[in-house]
């Protein structure tokens, strides 16, 4: 009997295919949450350095390392908000803005240069390469040219 034109005789059917083997590969999370920054020391394999200038309230709330090569810190205010991310990591920028701003400045520092970006009014993204590491300093709700640069000047 010939199904919907097609040709197709009634009680043909095709096996399913049957299961193959898996390989054996796993893609594992990159992404591991660090109880505290012991913890993220020794999931990375360089030394981490963190700002020690930031505005008064401003804590460590949460420690990341992603693939062992790059370290994040989320810093809240006294609100619980989470208010700047720290990243440091091998690369040229760790950042993982790759959004277009409105105002982009790179200031001289007497450790090299550091790429500011931002509206126009605040800056909320900053950037640096020092002795073959990549920093960056991300402010969600923005922060002066002068506090972030201090920020970032205070990493050592």
């Amino acid at each position: 009997m010939a199904l919907g034109g097609w040709g197709l005789t009634q009680g043909i059917s095709s096996p399913a295919p049957a299961p193959t083997p898996t390989t054996g590969v796993s893609v594992g999370n990159p992404v591991q949450p660090a109880e505290n920054l012991d913890a993220l020391q020794k999931a990375v394999s360089f030394q981490i350095q963190l700002p020690e200038e930031l505005p008064e309230g401003w804590t460590p709330s949460a420690y990341t390392a992603i693939g062992g090569v790059l370290a994040e810190v989320r810093y809240t205010d006294g609100s619980g908000e989470t208010v700047l991310v720290y990243r440091m990591g091998e690369g040229e920028d760790v950042s993982g803005d790759f959004q277009t701003w409105a105002w982009t400045d790179t200031v001289e520092t007497g450790d090299g240069p550091v790429t500011l970006k931002g509206d126009g009014t605040a800056v909320f993204l900053a950037v640096w390469v020092r002795d073959g590491l990549a920093f960056s300093l991300q402010s969600q709700q923005g922060m002066t040219a002068e506090a972030i640069l201090a920020a970032a000047q205070s990493v050592k």
